[in-house]
């Protein structure tokens, strides 16, 4: 296996964190490679913003809607809507090996019921990530991406018997983000961040709306 250092990583998905997590990778000079439906939408080198208002290009390596170019990587982000978790990692389950690491970002529900089924817990590292460990937002789809900022703290699950030290080491040295272990991925299951910001904010915006309101301009959701 590849030292922590200079591991290869493999980002499943074309969504906001996606883009910021190969950004942010891509610009500290490791190899990214990028499985998305949508691969000629994607341009090689990734313009990357962070918060100081400096813009990094990300160099990006293999793109493309075929899972096997994840055989190589020794770590799989999957940063893909919930409801997409399931198939996504169906997918490229034929693909990993047991000397590689699967981490479900931000870590769902979905991540209890793989650590319960042997054929997982026999083919891969499997961990899910408390929250997600960038602040973002995509400017042109596959081309740039500004990173608003980046979490300070964050928590991990990893599956028993998986060597949780190891993951966590290298997940501390990809995001500079110091890591706390979970004990169990109950957390996953308690902590639904969407239903209970969305719900929220949509009240904040539009609680004086009245049928016949018209607004003058288009709000930020976040």
């Amino acid at each position: 296996m590849n030292t922590i250092s200079a591991p290869v990583i493999g980002i499943c998905g074309g969504g906001n964190l996606a883009h910021a997590m190969a950004g942010w990778l891509g610009t500290r000079g490791l190899r990214v490679n990028i499985l998305t439906r949508k691969p000629d939408q994607w341009a090689k080198t990734l313009s990357t913003i962070f918060p100081n208002g400096t813009t990094r290009h990300a160099s990006l390596g293999h793109i493309s809607n075929h899972p096997e170019i994840l055989k190589d990587c020794n770590l799989v982000l999957v940063a893909v809507p919930r409801f997409g978790i399931r198939e996504v990692c169906h997918r490229i389950k034929p693909y990993l090996h047991r000397e590689q690491g699967l981490a479900i970002v931000p870590g769902t529900p979905e991540v209890m019921e793989m650590a319960e089924d042997p054929s997982w817990t026999s083919t891969v590292s499997l961990m899910g990530i408390y929250k997600v460990p960038l602040i973002c937002r995509t400017q042109e789809y596959g081309h740039s991406v500004s990173i608003l900022g980046s979490r300070p703290f964050n928590r991990i699950w990893v599956a028993p018997g998986n060597n949780a030290e190891y993951w966590s080491a290298m997940l501390e040295a990809l995001f500079d983000t110091p890591l706390a272990h979970l004990s169990s991925p109950w957390p996953f299951l308690l902590t639904n961040s969407n239903p209970l910001l969305h719900p929220s904010r949509c009240m904040s915006l539009f609680r004086h709306y009245r049928e016949g309101m018209f607004y003058e301009r288009q709000f930020l959701f976040y």
